[in-house]
């Protein structure tokens, strides 16, 4: 088979989120099997020149896959930034697609955020509020909206201007108003399901505006010294959540909940998702996702994608 080149028009018109989410469920629970090999990503600092990422995973069994993402985090905020990500065969090593551009990333992110909401929120949740309104709110915003039925959508950001052209756009895409909150409070104190989707170094919600039961979706940074929301907020939640314990063990006394009791109460998503462990919660309890990116997520919906291409073409 020939290596397929896939960019970001292929990505919006072979990869819809609901797909995307199945995707990721089935790659949780070949995490939970042990036939994802997923270790923490790899930063190689090159000083001025830049600071590359590397994010790989491997999976056994017939159809086997290794591949990687790598992007230079020194131009991360720039308009004209690219990613990588490529697909090898298992078996003979040949490579099988690589991905250019950074559509791919979000939706994968954004895919995670979903499969944490549908195993972990309450099944009759109705009220969504979502704090940051960039590429991560919005694909957080439509995978959630791939797996629960929400009456009401509130997003908030601190640009007035771009929080009201956001929830106009979600609006349209999703065909339900999606309403443009005040202030954070305004978003976060009536929801069944809340998403921080911020690059904020400060906290940006409050432990006391949460509503009892909400489940927490916390995608932006979730560090001791840089963080979207504190401690606070975690030792509201009944239930201590992340997709890799890989990453959070490297991040080491830099992340969040370390060296704090929290820190032994974090388990791992795949479980839950292959139904070896349960999370019972009462209507009351509130769940706590932290996102890091599971590695190898990017490399089977790549895979996915090119399948799908592959298919079309032939």
């Amino acid at each position: 088979m020939s290596c397929l080149l896939i960019t970001d028009d292929d990505i919006s018109r072979y990869l819809s989120m609901p797909q995307a989410v199945t995707c990721m469920e089935e790659t949780f629970r070949l995490h939970a099997a042990n036939a994802l090999i997923a270790p923490a990503r790899s930063v190689s600092d090159l000083a001025e020149a830049g600071k590359l990422v590397f994010t790989v995973g491997g999976f056994t069994g017939e159809q086997s896959l290794v591949g990687f993402r790598a992007y230079d985090m020194k131009h991360f905020k720039s308009s004209e930034r690219d990613e990588l990500v490529a697909v090898f065969c298992g078996s003979t090593g040949s490579i099988k697609a690589i991905v250019t551009g950074t559509q791919l990333g979000p939706i994968r992110t954004g895919a995670i955020g979903g499969v944490a909401i549908k195993y972990l929120s309450r099944p009759d949740s109705k009220v969504l509020g979502l704090i940051g309104t960039g590429p991560q709110g919005r694909t957080q915003l439509q995978a959630a909206a791939a797996v629960r039925q929400f009456e009401k959508i509130s997003v908030f950001s601190r640009n007035p201007q771009r929080c009201s052209e956001f929830a106009a756009q979600m609006s349209s895409e999703l065909n339900q108003p999606v309403l443009a909150a005040t202030s954070a409070q305004e978003a976060v104190e009536d929801a069944d399901v809340l998403i921080s989707a911020t690059v904020s170094s400060t906290p940006v919600i409050r432990a006391d505006w949460l509503k009892p039961g909400v489940h927490i979706n916390n995608i932006g940074p979730k560090f001791k010294n840089n963080h979207e929301f504190g401690l606070d907020v975690a030792e509201r939640a009944a239930q201590l959540v992340t997709d890799t314990l890989a990453q959070v063990d490297d991040y080491g006394d830099e992340f969040i909940t370390a060296e704090t009791p929290l820190h032994k109460r974090l388990q791992e998503l795949a479980p839950v998702v292959a139904g070896n462990d349960s999370v019972d919660r009462t209507s009351e309890e509130i769940t706590l996702f932290y996102s890091l990116g599971l590695a190898g997520t990017e490399v089977t919906l790549a895979a996915l994608v090119a399948e799908r291409m592959a298919a079309q073409v032939s």
